[in-house]
């Protein structure tokens, strides 16, 4: 019996720890911009140049090259640039290369 009541007590402790570990989460209400201009080209090999401009300021451009890397082996570097403005109207631009050697911000 005090096994019993042990086990409740130690499932209702875990299960309040766990609650209180992991708040539950919140939704936020963000409407999609109108997108305004976009294009997109790509090929059999896999490779791409993609862009896009919404309403809001955002600008994505991004483009998919193979790129030899020896024996015959290709890897699709992937490089890019987004630029969006923060809810305080803060411009912000970052640019980036993804290839044999991870993703990189340049």
């Amino acid at each position: 019996m005090n096994t019993i009541i042990a086990i409740a007590l130690l499932t209702v402790s875990a299960t309040a720890q766990f609650e209180q570990a992991y708040p539950q989460l919140f939704v936020v209400n963000v409407q999609p911009s109108q997108l305004i201009s976009r294009t997109e080209v790509r090929d059999d090999a896999g490779q791409f140049a993609l862009s896009y401009r919404t309403a809001d300021g955002t600008v994505v451009n991004e483009q998919g090259l193979l790129k030899s890397v020896g024996a015959g082996n290709q890897v699709l570097v992937k490089q890019g640039s987004f630029a969006f403005l923060t809810p305080e109207g803060i411009p912000v631009q970052l640019k980036y290369i993804a290839d044999e050697n991870g993703f990189q911000l340049v």
